[in-house]
């Protein structure tokens, strides 16, 4: 039983604590710096990729400006 509360304890603490997840621009800029520092024909595929898939769910204008 003191098993389970410590691994209780563990994993509410890792929930409570835990980073947050990137807000979309932030993926936005990593996706570019990651071109920028690699730029190859397939990562420009992966990049062009990615903007697409963003840009018909992005709404937030941080979102519009990181992908201008």
């Amino acid at each position: 039983m003191t098993k389970y509360f410590l691994l209780f304890l563990y994993f509410a603490t890792l929930i409570s604590f835990g980073q947050k997840t990137p807000a979309t621009e932030d993926k936005i800029y990593d996706a570019i710096d990651f071109f920028t520092a690699n730029p190859t024909e397939e990562n420009l595929n992966k990049l062009e990729s990615f903007s697409n898939s963003l840009s018909t769910k992005t709404k937030d204008k941080n979102e519009l400006l990181a992908i201008v």
